[in-house]
């Protein structure tokens, strides 16, 4: 059975590349949003199935509502999703507890399917 993603990034642009990478590594991209606020919308009523992980961006431009703003409410509601955090920005260390794990930007195929195989093994 494929593992499903749920995509979150401001840049649709990157939302359509990575849908496309993720497909090519077998897993079934469920859900993409522009705002981590819409995603979490729709996650916490119920509105789409969800998926065993979340690729985030942190930054959502000028919004308040950015990547760990999702990750902590949805590790608060569905402890069993795995979060992923995207960022252009230095991974944090230590990582925190509310991630599982810390992606930079640009990033590709391979650390992508490292990054992922570590999480769904």
């Amino acid at each position: 059975m494929k593992k499903r993603i749920l995509l979150a990034d401001d840049e649709k642009e990157l939302l359509s590349i990575s849908k496309r990478l993720l497909e090519r590594l077998g897993y079934e991209v469920a859900s993409s949003f522009t705002s981590a606020r819409t995603a979490w919308d729709k996650l916490s009523e119920g509105e789409i199935s969800l998926p065993d992980i979340i690729l985030t961006d942190n930054d959502f431009g000028e919004s308040i509502y950015n990547g760990y703003w999702l990750a902590v409410r949805v590790k608060a509601l569905f402890p069993q999703i795995k979060v992923v955090m995207v960022s252009g920005s230095k991974q944090p260390d230590p990582l925190p507890e509310i991630l599982d794990a810390f992606v930079s930007k640009p990033y590709g195929l391979e650390n992508l399917t490292e990054t992922l195989n570590e999480l769904v093994a």
